[in-house]
């Protein structure tokens, strides 16, 4: 018995140490009653011995991992604690207390997804861990989400079963409570809890607020004041009167109790900044400043930068970018500060210095996350697309739960054309965030670009109720609806909106209903009233354009955008407006200029590039669009729009090359039908078999498209599967008869025997394009 013991502590391993040693050590008294395995005995008393020595040694090695982790929290540096407390949950990963130190340094380094999943894993592991089940509680009631709202009220239930007299863990109940409509609850747990802790700041402060939002401002006054006189000495208390009576703008008041604060402690830093704020209204700057510099004196290291951020309100930029680097130089660790700075550089628009101070935080610390979300961000605004996605999925691959980078990292993709993956990405931002509107605002965007209707208002539907009483909601759906050819439910919206407030997108929306009525002098007026107050409005000027066109009056529509562009020189989307009605106009001269000044607006568009190469291919310009296309691509080999265009243009020349453009376009996004159809046709001449994979998948995922119908008829064609390829090219033939399906088809019947039909379905197709002899002499 004690050796099958035994060979099972063995095999438990140290994660089960106090399990084994409790299993070994009954044999050990079980054998030592027999003389005869007393040797046994002995060696499981060594196994015994060992194990314990090796528990008490990672239990040691866990202590010591907490202690630096604790002494790393208190000096703020939460990138480097939260590392520690991780290497003491992998010494005793049955142990809750370091996931929930894990999570609280989370949670101070404002990483709340990373903190969820700490401070889970130490409620599963200690259900009876208070501070635990409070933060997790306090996370679930932040959501607003009325489902984590009732987990939130159970759990903390639970908690004040076990310790009644916590009031931290009342003051989270009531604010469920509240969550969940349940006002009055809350104000009777936030009473009860004042009770017996009348000098708890916290209950007092947050039954306050419950008071103002019932609109009980006398109440909330009377609980304040009560938690003073309950805490005559407490500057905190003070502190929190008077930043209620600044918001009721009692500022006498208010100051009278900034100041009594003062007296008692003169470094309070909620005193300090009730009292900035006190002076700023009283237009008491240099008092002000002399207050901010005081604050950024603190030891706190989130008011260093509060005189920095004085000075850039005064229109000081230049001394808040002094002092921001200063504080940077000196306190490399505090990346709150660093952020800050590069945010203020990219406002200086001196992008290069944000850049170079990225670029030595991330050589100090290759896994700095801070620095690669904010340069990532950089890169995106700045056209680096494929460095900012390389940042980006760095960042993921640390925080891989993180909405926003996901949000990002869609936007990136966004802009290199990869609209399915730019979709997965907003999906997964969704999911992990349900209230990260501005992601459900483009992923519905996105369906409409592919006319997938019905999916975009799905993801506008399953948005969080609140969220749908939102202005930008509202105009979204209406957006989509209109897409739909609906006007009668945005109409109503519309008009509601219009009463309050003459929004911008609002009175666009209205000038789209009144185009789809016809009428297009409304339509025209809504632009104009619209470019009137933002002459550099692209959809109001498209509008515009819209209702000109609409009555076959280009030349009016031309003349109006040149008065706009004279009025924005600098913006290249208009220009770019300009470009596309002059080649409209047949004017390919001024076009081309036209397209030049938006190069010249915006020299990191990709856009204005793409266009003038289909320009030089209207002009037979073909070497030059080429060129142009191959400069895109040298500059991202990733842009699937030039890349399939530039194959387009090789394949008559040069096969091989074509084929390699296309493989790269797919590495980019594998399900890009035109990439898949194109390179399908290619290789049926020498790869017939992967062309039949490449065009069944474009087929699957373009039905309707008769190119990729009659490419794959084209392919079954070169295996000799000639009946298969039939109905393939009967249906483009059907849906889109041109001379190149007809001899297509034509050819398919003499290769079944239908001789008489596909002799004259050829003698046709030739009598109406007789190059198609020399074109289409594979068939």
């Amino acid at each position: 018995m004690s050796w099958a013991l035994i060979g099972r502590a063995q095999r438990f391993g140290r994660h089960w140490q106090h399990r084994a040693i409790g299993g070994i050590g009954r044999a050990v008294w079980l054998e030592s009653m027999d003389a005869r395995k007393l040797c046994k005995s002995s060696l499981a008393l060594i196994v015994v011995l060992t194990l314990a020595a090796c528990g008490r040694s990672l239990q040691q090695k866990e202590a010591s991992y907490l202690k630096r982790g604790q002494d790393l929290m208190a000096r703020k540096d939460y990138p480097r604690a939260f590392l520690e407390f991780k290497n003491a949950a992998a010494a005793q990963p049955q142990d809750a207390e370091p996931y929930y130190q894990m999570g609280l340094t989370a949670l101070a380094a404002g990483n709340s997804n990373d903190a969820a999943r700490a401070l889970k894993r130490a409620t599963e592991l200690n259900p009876r861990h208070a501070g635990a089940q409070l933060k997790v509680a306090e996370l679930m009631t932040a959501t607003r989400d009325p489902k984590l709202a009732e987990e939130a009220e159970s759990r903390l239930k639970q908690v004040l079963l076990a310790s009644p007299d916590n009031p931290e863990t009342i003051d989270a109940l009531a604010f469920a409570e509240y969550q969940l409509g349940k006002a009055e609850d809350a104000s009777t747990h936030l009473q009860e809890a004042l009770k017996k802790f009348p000098a708890h700041l916290a209950s007092a402060v947050a039954l306050a607020k419950l008071k103002l939002v019932i609109g009980d401002v006398d109440g909330a006054e009377d609980v304040l004041k009560s938690a003073v006189a309950s805490a005559p000495d407490s500057a905190n208390a003070a502190a929190a009167l008077a930043q209620f009576y600044l918001t009721r703008q009692k500022f006498d008041l208010a100051e009278a109790e900034v100041l009594g604060a003062l007296k008692l402690d003169a470094r309070n830093s909620s005193a300090l900044l009730t009292l900035a704020a006190i002076q700023m209204h009283s237009h008491l700057a240099a008092e002000a400043e002399q207050t901010y510099k005081i604050l950024s004196a603190l030891p706190d290291q989130r008011y260093r930068p509060l005189h920095a951020m004085f000075l850039f309100r005064q229109n000081q930029r230049e001394a808040a970018l002094t002092e921001l680097k200063k504080l940077a130089g000196k306190y490399p660790e505090d990346r709150a500060t660093r952020s800050r700075l590069v945010a203020l550089y990219g406002l200086m628009n001196r992008i290069p210095e944000a850049e170079q101070e990225l670029d030595a935080a991330l050589k100090r610390n290759p896994n700095d996350q801070d620095a690669l979300w904010q340069r990532g961000q950089l890169y995106l605004e700045t056209g680096k697309i494929s460095q900012a996605e390389n940042d980006l999925q760095r960042v993921l691959r640390f925080r891989p739960d993180w909405a926003e980078a996901h949000f990002a990292l869609a936007r990136a993709r966004g802009l290199k054309g990869e609209a399915r993956s730019e979709r997965q990405e907003l999906a997964e931002a969704i999911r992990l965030n349900r209230n990260l509107l501005e992601a459900r605002l483009v992923l519905a965007r996105s369906f409409i670009a592919i006319g997938d209707t019905k999916s975009a208002l799905q993801v506008l539907d399953e948005a969080p109720a609140p969220q749908k009483k939102t202005l930008d909601f509202l105009i979204e759906r209406n957006w989509e609806m209109l897409r739909t050819g609906n006007s009668r439910e945005p109409r109503y919206y519309i008009d509601a909106i219009l009463k309050i407030e003459r929004v911008p997108e609002a009175i666009l929306q209205d000038g789209v209903v009144k185009l789809g009525d016809k009428d297009y002098a409304g339509a025209r007026g809504d632009a104009e009233e619209v470019l009137r107050k933002d002459p550099e409005n692209v959809k109001a000027a498209h509008l515009l354009v819209d209702s000109y066109l609409a009555q076959k009056q280009l030349s009016p529509a031309v003349d109006r955008v040149r008065q706009l562009v004279s009025q924005r020189p600098s913006s290249a989307a208009l220009r770019f407006l300009l470009a596309q009605l002059l080649v409209s106009s047949n004017d390919l001269v001024q076009a081309r200029v036209a397209f030049a000044a938006a190069k010249k607006a915006a020299p990191q568009s990709f856009e204005v590039d793409l266009a003038m190469a289909g320009l030089d291919v209207a002009e037979n310009r073909i070497f030059d669009a080429r060129q142009k296309l191959s400069a895109i691509v040298a500059r991202d080999g990733t842009n699937v729009r030039a890349l399939l265009l530039l194959a387009d243009l090789t394949a008559p020349i040069d096969e091989t090359a074509a084929i390699a453009l296309y493989r790269s376009a797919m590495a980019v996004d594998a399900t890009n039908v035109i990439a898949l159809n194109n390179l399908a046709y290619l290789l049926a001449k020498d790869k017939p078999d992967e062309a039949v994979k490449l065009a069944q998948q474009a087929v699957e995922l373009a039905p309707e498209s008769v190119d990729v119908q009659d490419t794959l008829g084209w392919v079954y064609y070169r295996k000799g599967l000639y009946s298969a390829a039939l109905s393939h090219l009967q249906l483009a033939l059907q849906n889109a008869p041109t001379p190149v399906r007809k001899f297509h088809l034509g050819m398919t019947y003499l290769k079944t025997g239908e001789d008489r039909l596909g002799k004259e379905m050829v003698r046709a197709a030739l009598l109406q394009d007789p190059n198609l002899v020399k074109t289409e002499r594979g068939w």
